[in-house]
């Protein structure tokens, strides 16, 4: 599987919160100690019709993580500039099933991220053009039968989905084209999105 270096995109603020001079920092998934950096705000990768959050090194859990800005040429926005979900591994024991291994993007209003953030089940995800016959797969063993909403928007106007997640993975659809995902939940705390797809 081919790894990419990731950057992060606020360089400052982690050096704040991690107590490390930048000379510690390094990009991906860095070595042990307090200036290891796991994680990243800013993927620099081509996307060419999915996103499986897999291109690159990704922590266990939240504490060694900092929310997803953008992955390719495509922006993920929580309710704060450095609020939303971050990439993680499976070794965080999600519990979840029908994802690609090893990693996806993931929410939990009860954790706190490296930079201090909280991953809240708010998203935002916005392209650089429309896309057309987006899917992606959500699921949660956290917060069995909670209700997440997703609202595109394009040309054609809005859609909406909803979805009552669960430990097996769902795939959610759109027929119009996208260029604005939105995505929120107000009775499921920890979930994880997988797999993006379009054309």
């Amino acid at each position: 599987m081919r790894k990419v270096a990731v950057l992060i995109g606020a360089g400052l603020v982690a050096v704040l919160a991690l107590g490390a001079s930048a000379s510690q920092i390094q990009n991906g998934k860095g070595g042990e100690g307090p200036g290891k950096l796991l994680g990243s705000h800013t993927v620099r990768i081509e996307t060419t019709g999915k996103i499986d959050f897999d291109d690159v090194e990704a922590p266990c859990g939240f504490n060694e993580a900092v929310a997803l800005q953008s992955y390719g040429d495509t922006a993920f926005a929580g309710p704060s500039d450095l609020n939303g979900g971050a990439i993680l591994n499976e070794c965080g024991y999600f519990s979840v099933k029908g994802y690609s291994s090893p990693n996806f993007l993931a929410f939990n209003c009860g954790a706190v991220l490296g930079d201090g953030e909280i991953p809240t089940v708010s998203e935002f995800v916005t392209f650089s053009s429309e896309v057309t016959n987006l899917s992606l797969k959500i699921g949660s063993a956290a917060s069995p039968g909670g209700l997440v909403t997703f609202l595109a928007y394009g040309s054609e106007g809005g859609q909406a989905r909803y979805v009552h997640v669960g430990p097996d993975m769902r795939t959610v659809r759109f027929s119009i084209p996208v260029q604005q995902l939105e995505i929120w939940s107000d009775n499921a705390c920890t979930l994880v999105l997988d797999d993006f797809s379009w054309d």
